[in-house]
């Protein structure tokens, strides 16, 4: 097969599936925890066959289970190291795709929803250990662009940055650089917040969804810090904002 022919067969499944691998595995080197292999290798397996004999079952089809792999790496890149959570968080995101549905599309972001549960179930809180590299910024913005949804990334960033300059203000921190460098808020900008069939698909609802989750972080960051919520804010912020894209499809 020539180059240009493989090219074509090449979809953005296949690019976020590979960049989060290789996120995972640069994020293992960097933090050099070996006890995050097994749930990096296990958690797409386990969400690929799970995906894959659901779909079996209930519709008769066979598929090639790529969003799940990619859900499965989202769990195993998120939560900190335990295999246990993990897997219970690969079974909640299989589960909550196929049951938590309106209109045959998705409410939440199903990795989202599943590592969100799993961390409260054991008290493991998140890690976004992937994000341990800057290298989510040239793979985020080639993947934010190759799914159509920078009108969501860049305002939300842009946004985040405002937040944070204000809120460095307040507290009298000072602002620099690195005070804007939040790498897991920009592994969720460029990869968790992009997610097609949770997201709107028009430039006013992605734009308006990117607003809404810009206030969404700010608010549960205040929320979850001041009043002892043991969940992750900007899970939870994202959950949130999901709530309003069907809605936001509506409009022009």
């Amino acid at each position: 097969m020539r180059l240009d022919e493989l090219y074509k067969k090449i979809t953005v499944y296949h690019y976020m599936i590979t960049f989060l691998s290789v996120l995972g595995l640069v994020g293992i080197f960097t933090t050099q925890d070996l006890s995050l292999v097994p749930q990096l290798v296990l958690a797409p397996i386990l969400a690929a066959a799970l995906d894959y004999a659901v779909t079996y079952l209930q519709y008769k089809r066979k598929i090639i289970p790529q969003s799940a792999i990619i859900s499965g790496l989202f769990v195993a890149t998120i939560l900190p190291a335990n295999l246990l959570a993990a897997v219970a968080g690969v079974v909640i995101v299989v589960a909550g795709k196929h049951i938590i549905r309106f209109n045959e599309r998705h409410i939440f972001n199903p990795a989202g929803f599943g590592i969100l549960v799993s961390a409260l179930l054991f008290g493991t809180g998140t890690a976004w250990w992937s994000s341990a590299s800057l290298l989510i910024i040239p793979l985020g913005l080639f993947i934010s662009y190759k799914i159509q949804r920078l009108y969501i990334s860049l305002p939300f960033l842009a946004i985040f940055a405002v937040g944070t300059a204000i809120t460095n203000v307040i507290r009298g921190i000072a602002i620099t650089p690195i005070s804007f460098l939040n790498l897991a808020t920009i592994f969720m900008a460029f990869f968790m917040a992009v997610e097609p069939r949770t997201t709107p698909h028009t430039k006013k609802g992605m734009l308006i969804f990117a607003a809404i989750l810009g206030i969404a972080y700010f608010v549960t960051l205040f929320l979850t810090s001041n009043y002892n919520i043991a969940a992750d804010f900007m899970l939870l912020s994202l959950l949130f904002t999901n709530v309003f894209t069907e809605n936001l499809n509506k409009l022009s």
